[in-house]
């Protein structure tokens, strides 16, 4: 059966039957005071706001044999026109070139009369209802406005308080009245357009609205337009929610919503709404739930398939690959998944990208990340045929993809998946054009045990076809690494002029802060050409000579060796890296230079070696320390043990031999000395003239005799040469004293090793300096 036209349906006799006299009556009267502010007619359907109270919009359109309409005034039931319908209905004639002049209410005799209101002013309006069957004048002059005068009435007069609260009781009266009176008995239904939301950018949603009739069924659904003063007022719950959603994140849909958002100046109103992706997890669920969503499955058909939500496991898209003898290769198709439960791809209704799939009647999750190219590829052209030959090209062709489906893979196709931790990498070179000096730019990558990956790959992974290994990428992994490049201040560039969207830039007076803390975070830096290694291990040894430990120290870069005076010459320079061998540069271990750099320093190159003093043990020890990869000779850790033995310096007493007394700073002086050479240090006994440092030194040579293996020199002025022999006879008898002065001395040798003591002068050393250098003495 073909549907009537609006021309069919919409005629005086129609406007008569469908509304009572009195709505009639006021439609003329709205139709005469040009109330109706344009009309919009396309594809069967009339649209005009009308100016009432507020802006109120109507809809007529024929259906089946009867005229349908809507409205979003309170007042309409199902089978009555509004006066607003009406006016709607007689603009529609007047324009299509009707006598509307011509039409007459027909009043009955209790709408005959005359019938009163209350002025805008405060006085009362009359309007003069004709009598029945009475011709209506032209529209110009049809009503006569009559105004008596102002009547007063005397009210008891009111306390403040009184006069408050009553306006509050208006207002929640007026509130309750008004839900009462609009909203009784109206039930929404939420109506998703299918073929519409296949064409739109969005989901399409439409609101459709119905009543109870008087024999219990609910009435004929039409378009609803719900303002934001609507929802406020909605007696469920449920709907106030969803609808103040979707009145906030979707868009008017449709030339019939942007018309009115036009004309009634309320762009909160409408009744298609079109739902970005990013909404959709939101509402999709709150319209479910409510028991009111549907489904209209054809732009012609006015069934709607009520909806279930399903609450169970979201159905997973999975790829299917299956060798198939016939077509001599691999058929890729598709399917749905869920637990046992499978279903071809052309048994929903709709799928959303958002992540929702609509089946027999009920909707549910779908977890399909990127496979919506894949379905509607599939739907559209059937099955995919890969040659067998070319099946690992398939497969790393499937893998390459940004969103790779669940796979289903016959044995021979099946491959080894991993994901190692991923080890950053940083390329840092000038910025191009060679204009721009103020900045560097920065490429990211990720090294996947021995797969690199540029960040700015969309691929989740790499297949490696000779080990027929898939390397999936570590998002959490790669978002810790861009997040430590924002921590250090490089910052990243904005997609333009053809660049990539994942490079970084950076000034470049921060270049070697980011380099030393990024390599020793780890990551591979390449700067300007240079790789640079971050240090490992510091290993040192010590050997001890007569007079002096040698210091051989090297730090470990991945397998490449520097030595400790390579570093310390780099430091000098100020440098921040040194050259390795290899010709990458490694990372001069800051930490360790900052604590032990100025110590290391006191050391005199000799090679590869640093030579310290003996008397420098206590440097040494400090020195290492801390440091885990030390070795040494017997020696030098001998010394070490008795430094760190040493609780302090206590006075001591002479041999026996001494045939003297000590007095007491003099037996402190005397442990000074003995602790000099316990540890091997030079050192200075400094007392006043007259205090005896003579027969100090003379109690210590007295305490080596026995132990010395060889002699002790003495060497002062020639005047002191006399006192010195006295007092070591006095004091120490017992020690073998020889004066080496004179014009007839003997030359120094051997002879010197019968005595215990050689006294000799500055002039007599320096002459004889010569053969002094080949004789030990013990002091």
């Amino acid at each position: 059966m073909v549907n009537p036209t609006l021309a069919e349906v919409l005629h005086e006799r129609a406007l008569r039957r469908m509304a009572d006299t009195a709505s009639f009556w006021r439609g003329t009267e709205y139709f005469a005071q040009r109330r109706v502010r344009g009309l919009i007619e396309q594809a069967g359907t009339v649209t005009a706001p009308v100016q009432g109270t507020q802006r109120y919009l109507v809809t007529l359109w024929p259906e089946g044999d009867e005229l349908a309409y809507s409205c979003t005034c309170p007042v309409g039931e199902d089978g009555l026109f509004c006066k607003h319908c009406v006016a709607v209905g007689l603009a529609w004639l007047a324009q299509h070139g009707h006598d509307t002049g011509a039409l007459a209410p027909e009043p009955t005799a209790a709408h005959a009369g005359r019938t009163t209101a209350p002025g805008g002013d405060g006085a009362t309006v009359t309007r003069v209802l004709p009598d029945a069957g009475a011709a209506l004048p032209p529209a110009s002059s049809r009503f006569r406005l009559a105004r008596s005068p102002v009547r007063s009435t005397v009210r008891p007069r009111q306390s403040p308080w009184q006069a408050r609260l009553a306006e509050v009781q208006r207002a929640v009266t007026g509130r309750v009245e008004q839900n009462a009176s609009t909203l009784a008995g109206r039930q929404i239904l939420y109506v998703i357009d299918v073929p519409a939301t296949r064409t739109a950018d969005g989901l399409v949603v439409e609101l459709v609205g119905r009543r109870r009739k008087a024999n219990g069924e609910w009435g004929t659904p039409n378009p609803l337009r719900i303002s934001a003063g609507d929802i406020t007022r909605w007696p469920d719950p449920a709907d106030r929610q969803t609808l103040s959603l979707l009145n906030g994140a979707g868009r008017l849909y449709g030339p019939w919503d942007a018309a009115y958002a036009y004309f009634a100046g309320d762009y909160g109103a409408s009744s298609r709404y079109c739902l970005p992706t990013p909404t959709q997890d939101t509402l999709v669920p709150l319209m479910c739930k409510t028991g009111r969503c549907c489904l209209r499955t054809s732009p012609q058909s006015a069934d709607l398939f009520l909806l279930e939500w399903d609450d169970g496991a979201p159905w997973d898209f999975w790829l299917e690959v299956i060798r198939d003898a016939k077509a001599h290769g691999y058929v890729v198709s598709g399917c749905l998944r869920r637990g046992q439960e499978q279903i071809a791809l052309s048994t929903p209704a709709l799928t959303l990208a958002s992540g929702f799939v609509f089946v027999e009647h009920r909707c549910a999750r779908l977890n399909a990340p990127g496979a919506f190219p894949w379905m509607g590829h599939l739907r559209r052209s059937g099955p995919l045929v890969v040659p067998t030959a070319q099946a690992d090209d398939l497969l790393a062709t499937l893998l390459a993809l940004p969103d790779v489906p669940l796979l289903q893979l016959p044995d021979e196709l099946r491959y080894e998946e991993v994901s190692p931790a991923p080890l950053p990498r940083l390329r840092v070179r000038p910025a191009r054009p060679t204009g721009l000096r103020d900045v560097l730019w920065c490429d990211l990558s990720f090294d996947y045990d021995g797969a690199v990956i540029a960040a700015a790959q969309p691929w989740q992974g790499v297949f490696q076809r000779d080990r027929r290994r898939f390397i999936r990428r570590e998002a959490a992994g790669e978002q810790r690494a861009e997040e430590r490049l924002r921590e250090l201040g490089v910052r990243p560039r904005r997609a333009e002029f053809g660049h990539a969207e994942h490079e970084w830039e950076l000034a470049p007076r921060h270049l070697p802060r980011v380099v030393a803390a990024l390599v020793s975070d780890g990551w591979h830096v390449e700067a300007e050409g240079k790789i640079f290694r971050r240090s490992g291990a510091f290993h040192i040894d010590v050997t001890a000579d007569i007079d002096w430990f040698d210091l051989h120290g090297a730090v470990d870069y991945d397998g490449t060796r520097a030595t400790l005076p390579a570093i310390l010459e780099a430091v000098r320079r100020g440098e921040t890296a040194v050259r390795l061998d290899d010709g990458t540069y490694g990372l001069l271990p800051e930490e360790w230079l900052a604590r032990y750099g100025l110590l290391a320093g006191m050391g005199a190159p000799r090679g590869e070696d640093l030579r310290f003093n003996r008397s420098q043990v206590g440097v040494l020890d400090l020195l290492l320390a801390s440091q885990p990869h030390v070795t040494s000779d017997e020696v030098f850790a001998r010394a070490r043990t008795q430094l760190r033995a040493f609780d302090g310096i206590r006075p001591a007493d002479p041999p026996p031999a001494f045939t003297g007394t000590l007095r007491g700073y003099q037996r402190e002086g005397l442990g000074w000395l003995e602790f000099l050479r316990r540890f091997g240090f030079g050192g200075c006994l400094a007392d006043d003239m007259g205090l005896g440092k003579t027969v100090q030194v003379l109690a210590l040579l007295a305490s080596r005799r026995g132990d010395a293996t060889a002699p002790s020199l003495v060497v002062m002025p020639k005047s002191l040469a006399f006192n010195w022999r006295e007092e070591a006879a006095r004091f120490t008898p017992d020690l073998r004293v020889f004066e080496h002065t004179g014009s007839g001395r003997a030359k120094p040798g051997p002879h010197f090793c019968d005595h215990d003591l050689i006294i000799t002068t500055y002039g007599t050393l320096r002459r004889d300096a010569a053969q002094f250098a080949g004789v030990e003495f013990d002091y």
